[in-house]
């Protein structure tokens, strides 16, 4: 047998086991606290009546009326009342705007930040000034021997072999010379017979579109320049020495130019523009303190443009200028030799198409870079 009686509340029809009798539950639909009637069976007429638990009180021991044993009926006469359903879904919504309108507002801010941020951005492009320089050769920028990784035996192996026979790069408008010195490997840069050197006045103005870029940027392109050139400088030293003590080994001329010697004189601006002139794309040789690029490109050079090298992420700067050279004048003057050892980019004349090492080569020889 089970008792069926209504909810007080609801309405709704609810039928439990005869244990239950005279015990507290839940509605489950309403979930109004309610207590069980006591019903007599209908064979149970001569019985004395049982004795009803007030509403008030509450039987000891009681346990609640399980979920699942008290189930709403609902019927033609007693459906399930629509201000239940009401109830319910003005909780949802409820809950929902808690939730939501935080996350709502948190996105709106972070929208109009962008927007501002965006508006005040500067534009990236507009004309730089240069200058054709006389001198065919730049100073040299030293790496010092402590960002080689290298031990005091083969500091001392490697310096003896640069400083006896130079390593010497060569493309058609720039050679490189790496030479072995007491403090380091010395990068020097000379400028081919057709081509010369153009300093370019990129970042003199601390208002300039390209140095607030470039205030902004400088960590993160400096990170990765090191980070270049430190995996190539050990890669370099380590083929250096095993070739001198007979290996067959060839240096890879290229990449020791580029990522060696092109990343040992620049800093952040350096390391990520190059120069499009003449079906040629040229990286600058060295950048001073005053934010000027140093440039080896062909002596006939009137004007080339200046934009962002590409990397693996994509372009390194996002900006292009006309860059317009003003004939030879005086040299302006560039980092004392060995005062920066946080490394720099040394001129990274054109990408060369083919690169061979002499291993055995006498002073005079070189790795040939063909453009």
């Amino acid at each position: 047998m089970a008792i069926e009686f209504e909810c007080p509340n609801c309405a709704a029809v609810m039928r439990v086991p005869d244990a239950y009798a005279g015990k507290q539950g839940r509605c489950p639909q309403c979930e109004t606290r309610l207590l069980v009637p006591n019903i007599p069976r209908p064979d149970a007429s001569n019985a004395p009546p049982a004795e009803v638990v007030p509403t008030h009180t509450t039987v000891p021991q009681a346990t609640p009326v399980p979920t699942p044993a008290a189930t709403a009926v609902p019927t033609e006469r007693n459906p399930v009342p629509r201000t239940s359903r009401r109830i319910r879904s003005r909780r949802r919504p409820a809950r929902a705007l808690v939730i939501g309108i935080p996350v709502i507002g948190f996105l709106l801010l972070l929208g109009i930040i962008a927007v501002s941020l965006t508006g005040k951005l500067p534009e990236l492009s507009g004309n730089l000034a240069a200058r054709m320089l006389t001198e065919k050769s730049l100073p040299r920028i030293m790496i010092p021997w402590s960002d080689t990784g290298l031990s005091q035996a083969d500091r001392q192996t490697l310096q003896t072999i640069l400083a006896e026979n130079a390593e010497t790069l060569t493309s058609e408008l720039v050679t490189c010379r790496l030479i072995g010195t007491d403090d380091g490997i010395a990068v020097q840069w000379t400028a081919s017979a057709t081509a010369a050197w153009c300093v370019v006045d990129a970042v003199s103005d601390s208002e300039k579109p390209l140095s607030l870029w470039l205030k902004k940027e400088r960590p993160r392109l400096n990170a990765a320049r090191r980070t270049e050139l430190l995996d190539a400088l050990a890669g370099y030293c380590r083929d250096k020495l095993q070739q001198a003590a007979g290996a067959d080994i060839n240096i890879d001329a290229t990449r020791t130019r580029d990522s060696v010697a092109l990343n040992a004189a620049t800093d952040a601006l350096g390391f990520a523009v190059a120069a499009k002139a003449a079906k040629r794309v040229i990286r600058p040789a060295v950048e001073n303190e005053r934010g000027q690029l140093y440039f080896c490109v062909p002596d006939e050079t009137a004007a080339f443009v200046l934009s962002g090298r590409g990397s693996s992420s994509g372009l390194l700067f996002p900006g292009s200028y006309d860059v317009i050279i003003a004939p030879a004048t005086e040299t302006p003057p560039l980092p004392e030799t060995g005062t920066e050892p946080e490394l720099g980019n040394d001129s990274d004349m054109l990408n060369p198409s083919s690169a061979q090492s002499v291993p055995d080569a006498r002073p005079e020889d070189t790795l040939k870079m063909q453009q």
